[in-house]
């Protein structure tokens, strides 16, 4: 039998993988992201564990001239409703 517990916390591919993750903080806003890499990227991210496996999530792709009105409504109500921020 193998003792799963004989390598160190941070070998593999599991440490490989978390070890290359990065957040994006900047993005080239004027350059449409590929259809097929969102099928990709949806298509993992479907593959991750949810609570119980009830796959909550729902996903939609908006485009175009609904999407800039999707923006400007959202922009509009987070000016109209800023965050309340809790003093310490």
């Amino acid at each position: 039998m193998t003792d799963h517990h004989e390598e160190s916390a941070g070998s593999g591919r599991l440490g490989d993988l978390v070890a290359r993750r990065h957040s994006s903080r900047m993005f080239l806003s004027d350059r449409p992201v590929a259809t097929a890499l969102l099928e990709e990227a949806v298509t993992l991210a479907m593959r991750a564990p949810s609570n119980s496996n009830s796959q909550p999530w729902e996903m939609y792709l908006v485009t175009g001239d609904r999407r800039d009105q999707l923006v400007a409504a959202l922009l509009a109500a987070a000016d109209e409703r800023p965050p309340r921020l809790e003093s310490a």
